[in-house]
């Protein structure tokens, strides 16, 4: 099974409900389905995070199969 993954999602997440810090198995596991394709985003979904350039962004960034 596929995913998308919206930039509201992503925010909401890792600002506020499940901070990689407080929470860092979730990402991992998000890690993984990135990894074998399971998760995908938009371009627009960096785009729209490159506008804060802060840690979400840098963690999307760095991860461009997503």
């Amino acid at each position: 099974m596929r995913y998308s993954i919206d930039t509201s999602s992503l925010i909401k997440s890792w600002r506020e409900l499940y901070p990689q810090d407080v929470l860092p198995a979730l990402w991992e596991r998000i890690d993984a389905l990135i990894e074998d394709g399971s998760l995908r985003a938009t371009e627009e979904v960096l785009h729209e995070l490159e506008k804060q350039e802060d840690d979400i962004f840098k963690w999307a960034k760095a991860r461009p199969e997503l």
